[in-house]
């Protein structure tokens, strides 16, 4: 698995910037751990993604998506 910065760096090459939610925060339970959010148009374009999602949302499905 990547790490959190090489996610980041993925997400901003795509387009879009990845959050973090902390545990303690009132939009953990809404969000989940980690969203992503389009940088162009600012809305949220995927939320409550486990750190398995966003290793595939941001390195796998490039692989799937180009076949």
């Amino acid at each position: 698995m990547r790490s959190e910065s090489q996610w980041r760096y993925r997400a901003y090459r795509k387009g879009l910037r990845l959050v973090k939610y902390k545990v303690d925060s009132l939009a953990y339970d809404q969000y989940g751990p980690y969203g992503l959010v389009d940088l162009s148009t600012g809305t949220v374009v995927a939320t409550n993604l486990s750190a398995e999602a966003v290793e595939h949302e941001l390195f796998e499905s490039d692989l799937t998506s180009s076949k």
